[in-house]
């Protein structure tokens, strides 16, 4: 399956996959679910086909095949993928309102069959976050800071998810606004979104460390370039 899709989109820390368009995702869908039918315990194929389900963003079916697939017999490297899937599916199907706990949960799951699945790590420290266990959080990041996983496409979430830690735990805004700036490097210009919440985040920790010629320095370089700035 690994020769039909490329594993983590670093443009979106949301997304698995990246395919070249839709239809290529639904041309593996139609290959392997005919595969599927003649061999239904084929791992590689049950995951690859919830991953295309999942790119195509038919949540339902890709989470059964999921979960079918943590019943085969499948590696811990695998197994971590099938629940960080579920937990990124309960995150972009669960209502407003509900709190992480299902995602926690599943992320927990998935770093006890991999310590260092990075995406579970990383979305993990968000989500305790943002339910205020920044305590716990920080337990992570040691754990996830250890070795020097700089060339993950998602390390600029570490490292933003991270600079906000700092903020809130120890208060320290100039440490915090230096974890911004490092993850603006990683971050990809294609990533819009998260490069704006990272200049954002930024100057706003530049301003609470009285870095004020810093703070509008940044402000005036980056203002127009922001995805709609709040």
């Amino acid at each position: 399956a690994s020769s039909f899709f490329n594993k983590i989109d670093p443009f979106d820390p949301r997304n698995f996959f990246q395919y070249s368009n839709n239809e290529s995702a639904k041309w593996i869908i139609f290959q392997f679910s005919h595969i599927l039918k003649n061999d239904p315990n084929n791992v590689s194929m049950t995951i690859g086909l919830a991953d295309a389900r999942y790119y195509v963003n038919q949540f339902d079916e890709a989470l059964n095949l999921y979960v079918k697939a943590l019943t085969l017999e499948i590696d811990p490297s695998q197994a971590a993928h099938c629940y960080c899937a579920r937990a990124l599916i309960s995150k972009k199907t669960r209502a407003k309102d509900d709190d992480a706990s299902e995602e926690i949960s599943l992320y927990q799951e998935a770093l006890k069959k991999d310590p260092d699945h990075m995406l579970s790590l990383v979305n993990l420290t968000g989500c305790l976050q943002s339910v205020g266990k920044y305590v716990d959080a920080r337990i992570l990041f040691e754990r996830l800071f250890q070795q020097d996983r700089s060339d993950e496409p998602h390390y600029h979430i570490a490292l933003g998810n991270f600079g906000n830690n700092v903020g809130i735990i120890d208060k320290d805004f100039t440490r915090e606004a230096e974890m911004h700036l490092e993850a603006i490097k990683y971050c990809p210009e294609k990533d819009v979104d998260a490069l704006t919440r990272h200049r954002l985040n930024a100057v706003r920790s530049l301003l609470c460390s009285n870095q004020i010629a810093e703070a509008k320095k940044r402000w005036s370089k980056w203002k127009t370039q922001l995805a709609n700035p709040q």
